[in-house]
């Protein structure tokens, strides 16, 4: 009986380990992963410090954006609907502008329907009022917290 009680707690714990991302809920559709937001490096390893990379998720809601992109993928022979799509973006703080760097759609069950990584991303002008705005707020001006460690606004 120990054996099986201490195998129970065993895998209680690996389970936590394993899903161990911190998704906040931007809104009722999107959400940003705050364990990921970390200075960008290069294809060349350089680390640019005036630049942030992070993963946002943007769940499947049904909206003309979807129906184009599950017409597309019928197109092409795709029978699987698409769930969410997880979007890698960058973020340059000085320059105040913002790009999408790779992404991955994905199925209820986790199969990847569609992936793309850019090279030589475009990078845009973040407009007033825009989720980049939102973005550029919450990781380029962090607030201090009293120990003088940056603390992300997400979720607060």
């Amino acid at each position: 009986m120990k054996k099986v009680f201490s195998i129970l707690i065993i895998l209680l714990f690996a389970s936590n380990v394993t899903f161990a991302l911190n998704w906040v809920q931007i809104n009722d559709n999107l959400y940003i992963d705050t364990d990921t937001i970390e200075y960008y490096v290069d294809r060349y390893g350089s680390k640019d410090i005036d630049k942030y990379s992070f993963w946002v998720q943007n769940i499947n809601s049904g909206n003309e954006y979807w129906k184009k992109l599950e017409n597309s993928l019928k197109k092409n022979g795709e029978k699987r609907k698409p769930a969410y799509t997880n979007y890698r973006n960058l973020i340059d703080c000085k320059q105040k502008v913002i790009t999408t760097k790779a992404f991955i759609t994905y199925t209820e069950n986790g199969e990847v329907l569609d992936s793309f990584d850019h090279k030589y991303p475009e990078w845009s002008s973040i407009a007033p009022g825009s989720y980049g705005e939102y973005y550029y707020n919450n990781i380029c001006k962090p607030t201090k917290t009293k120990k003088g460690i940056s603390k992300f606004l997400f979720g607060s």
